[in-house]
């Protein structure tokens, strides 16, 4: 009773359904004039837009040159992030605006149910506390929008319905192609690149990974022409890559890895990145360390055969 009173005291409202042997759902409903949700406030041809916060995954710049590339498939654009293909959606397309040249130059990835996708809009400003507010008869029938919003200095903002977009746009569809296509490319794996220099990239399973420290000749042990690295009280003998003689104090990365036979640490130039990628082995190439080389986002990588450098 208490509730009750409370929610009707403010316009609300409690419904109680109940089935014998089944169970009791409650619902209680409040207007959306009381509704306060954080979002992110985005500019596109000269119009602001709310993006709940709850959608939000991540923000890309497409002007600060991280190699993200917008592509097409199947007459869609994607936009390529981390080696995976992420459905973009123009915002301004979507919604029909005209107004103001259209800069593209932010990346809005949202997340709506099962389908991650990009907005593709001119700015980004920032985040807010909003007041949810309903929309007027006009625009109850557009179907991008779930509310509208005054901001501090009196304008309004529309809060996009990030739902609705990926079903109104060609992202929800893409989504389902690209979905279908990762699944043709067969299992992926998760690699951990590495640079050596004069000799090209190399590469190993994360899974065999246990640790990266950065090192210099004077912090190993050497006996004749070979290293070897003082891990956790073991000797750990060092695969140098590298020349790590002929680097003098300059440092190399080491990357300990785990074989059948115990750790081995692994010289390397530099730690790149981590990539998950479908891998296809063409054996029997990258030198007398390696499995084989592969093709990983657009580069030839000797995959490291863990199993021979055990019994080195």
């Amino acid at each position: 009773d208490v509730v009750r009173s409370n929610l009707q005291a403010i316009g609300g409202a409690v419904e109680v359904q109940s089935q014998p042997a089944v169970g009791t759902t409650v619902r209680l409903k409040i207007p959306l004039t009381l509704a306060i949700l954080p979002a992110l406030v985005v500019r596109c041809r000269g119009l602001d837009f709310a993006v709940p916060q709850a959608h939000l995954v991540e923000l890309i710049d497409l002007k600060c040159g991280t190699g993200h590339a917008v592509e097409e498939l199947g007459g869609a654009p994607v936009l390529r992030r981390r080696g995976e293909l992420l459905p973009l959606a123009y915002l301004d397309h979507e919604l029909g605006l005209v107004n103001g040249p259209p800069a593209h130059e932010f990346v809005v990835v949202v997340r709506a149910d099962d389908v991650t996708y990009g907005l593709c809009v001119d700015a980004v400003e920032e985040t807010e506390e909003i007041v949810v507010k309903p929309l007027g008869p006009e625009l109850e029938s557009v179907k991008a929008f779930s509310g509208a919003t005054v901001r501090g200095d009196g304008s309004i903002a529309l809060i996009l319905d990030i739902v609705q977009l990926a079903k109104s746009s060609n992202a929800g569809r893409t989504a389902a192609v690209v979905a279908e296509e990762a699944d043709e490319a067969g299992e992926r794996t998760t690699l951990l690149r590495f640079d050596l220099v004069g000799t090209g990239v190399g590469a190993v399973e994360v899974d065999h990974v246990i640790r990266i420290e950065d090192v210099t000749a004077d912090d190993l042990h050497r006996h004749g022409e070979h290293y070897y690295l003082d891990f956790n009280g073991k000797v750990v003998p060092v695969v140098d890559l590298v020349g790590i003689k002929s680097l003098g104090r300059a440092a190399v990365a080491l990357v300990v890895c785990r074989t059948a036979r115990g750790p081995v640490a692994v010289a390397v130039s530099e730690v790149l990145d981590v990539v998950d990628v479908p891998l296809e082995l063409a054996p029997g190439l990258g030198g007398g360390w390696a499995a084989g080389m592969a093709l990983v986002e657009g580069r030839s990588t000797a995959i490291l055969d863990l199993q021979r450098l055990s019994v080195a």
